[in-house]
């Protein structure tokens, strides 16, 4: 099968959407398959089967200006100027994390009548107003995609959070698919996690917000008030920005900031240097107030560490309470159930034991199964 994938985020920039677009195209080259990653800005990279295509970006800029600022019907231009944004002579379109010039590509693949799937990834469809989070708190945006989503052929559907979503558009629910988002299983790694300290880890980009990054110091000065023996690793792009709060400048000692850690040459995500990180520590501490998925927790649990979460959007569909991890009301009894698990071990391993087998289900190798019969329900 000859698969055009439109990543409306790629690489450099790494994320939950950009792992899990090359880990499956990766997978769906070795078994054969012809796949195109279409992307906004050029990227080389090390570790991909599939190939990597710059989109036509000056004329689509132009229809860009053309639809958002002026809403003129962009049918006429499809017409008339054949730019050939993409290549079409692909079986399947499959959009990733849509943006406003997702949405016109969109559009001229149906005007050719093209098979176009898409896969929302967050952002894209969720609102969440009190932090500024979503396309759609833009009028326009959220008016072209009410608009467009009704030409699509079909969606793949990541979690019950984001179907939930989708059927308050009114979207028809025998076009939605339910294939969650996935790891390489066989990469996993173990550690007996014996010693002095609670290591926690959280692992994210740095969106102060979005991923609670603003509560660290308030639970790292509990943690000291308590005088709980802790290390806190914090994984990921612009983490550093922690330390512009005063207090974890001071406390550098135990929370430490560590960057991206990028992936260069093994086939799959995550890099098993990560992979080490999640393994060495007793906890996943998961402070974001929305997510669609968060690959980064079944990462974790993955690798026998468990989670401690608020019960926000995307984390509710992942913790299994008391058995892979626990949900909590507020700061204080963040901290009393980190203070309980370092000093109950023998809950912490029953917790860590459970974990990986909470996951299976998000196994790579199962969901590019799902993801091909999807993908054939729409082929010539």
């Amino acid at each position: 099968m000859k698969i055009a994938i439109i990543a409306g985020t790629f690489f450099p920039y790494s994320g939950g959407v950009q792992v899990e677009i090359h880990n499956m195209a990766n997978k769906l080259v070795k078994n054969g398959h012809s796949v195109d990653v279409y992307v906004f800005k050029n990227i080389k990279l090390k570790n991909n089967f599939y190939r990597i295509i710059k989109i036509n970006y000056l004329f689509l800029s132009l229809l860009y200006i053309f639809k958002k600022f002026f809403n003129l019907k962009l049918h006429k231009f499809f017409y008339l100027f054949n730019f050939r944004y993409i290549e079409l002579d692909h079986e399947i379109y499959h959009f990733h994390f849509l943006n406003f010039k997702s949405l016109i590509l969109i559009e001229y693949l149906k005007y050719f009548k093209k098979k176009v799937l898409v896969t929302f990834h967050g952002a894209d469809i969720q609102i969440k107003k009190n932090i500024n989070y979503g396309f759609r708190l833009n009028k326009k945006f959220n008016f072209y995609l009410k608009e467009i989503i009704r030409k699509v052929d079909g969606i793949q559907c990541i979690s019950k959070n984001i179907y939930e979503d989708l059927t308050k558009l009114n979207i028809k629910r025998k076009i939605i698919y339910l294939i969650p988002n996935s790891i390489s299983v066989k990469k996993r790694q173990y550690n007996n996690k014996k010693d002095q300290y609670i290591n926690l880890i959280t692992v994210g980009r740095y969106a102060r917000y979005k991923k609670g990054y603003d509560l660290v110091s308030r639970i790292a000065k509990r943690l000291v008030e308590k005088n709980i023996k802790f290390k806190w690793e914090i994984i990921g792009e612009n983490s550093h920005r922690i330390y512009e709060d005063e207090y974890i400048s001071k406390h550098k000692d135990k929370i430490i900031s560590i960057d991206n850690i990028k992936n260069i040459n093994e086939t799959y995500f995550p890099a098993s240097k990560l992979l080490r990180h999640y393994s060495k520590a007793n906890l996943y501490i998961n402070l974001a107030r929305i997510e669609s998925f968060g690959l980064t927790f079944i990462e974790s649990l993955a690798c026998n560490t468990p989670i401690i979460s608020f019960r926000s959007k995307g984390i509710n569909e992942i913790i299994i309470n008391k058995k892979n991890g626990f949900f909590v009301k507020d700061i204080n009894s963040l901290v009393d159930k980190i203070n309980k698990l370092h000093l109950n071990r023998q809950l912490l391993k029953k917790l860590s034991l459970n974990s990986p087998k909470t996951v299976k289900k998000f196994d790579l190798d199962k969901n590019y199964k799902k993801l091909v019969n999807f993908y054939n329900k729409f082929s010539n």
